[in-house]
């Protein structure tokens, strides 16, 4: 699993990554527009592109996203904006607006929204790989426990 996006939806991407490689999958975040279209290019089949874009009009993500649909691996967008240029390459979308304030130029609601999704997204993958998700909190748990006096 690869998860692109860049500004405040890099902070997001690195939540998700924190969170699914508990539940056992191998994933990547990146927010590196260099590093980012080196890995769609290397992408195939067996791999998920998870595309984060509050505007979904980034020009350096949407090249990653079509390097990764050139490659054959599946895109998933998460995006505030319905009619973006990233909703139009993704295979499924997600959708998470939050009303901005005034007061703000970065888009702070929709971050938490997104980070809101993934939380779902994790949940939900956990309850059905309940027995691989236990068994990797304890490993996970019994680890860190080790670093503590």
């Amino acid at each position: 699993v690869y998860i692109y996006g860049f500004g405040n939806s890099a902070t997001v991407c690195r939540d998700f990554a924190v969170r699914f490689v508990r539940l056992g999958l191998s994933v990547l975040d990146c927010a590196d527009s260099h590093m980012q279209v080196t890995y769609a290019a290397l992408s195939d089949e067996r791999d998920v592109v998870i595309a984060i874009s509050h505007s979904g009009a980034t020009k350096e993500l949407l090249q990653s996203v079509e390097a990764a649909k050139e490659s054959g691996a599946a895109v998933i967008a998460i995006t505030s904006h319905g009619n973006s240029p990233l909703t139009k390459l993704a295979d499924i979308t997600l959708f998470g607006m939050g009303r901005e304030v005034k007061y703000t130029s970065e888009a702070g609601a929709s971050r938490l929204i997104h980070m809101a999704i993934g939380d779902i997204i994790y949940t939900k993958i956990a309850m059905t790989q309940h027995q691989s998700f236990e068994k990797n909190m304890k490993k996970m748990r019994s680890e860190i426990k080790k670093k503590r006096l």
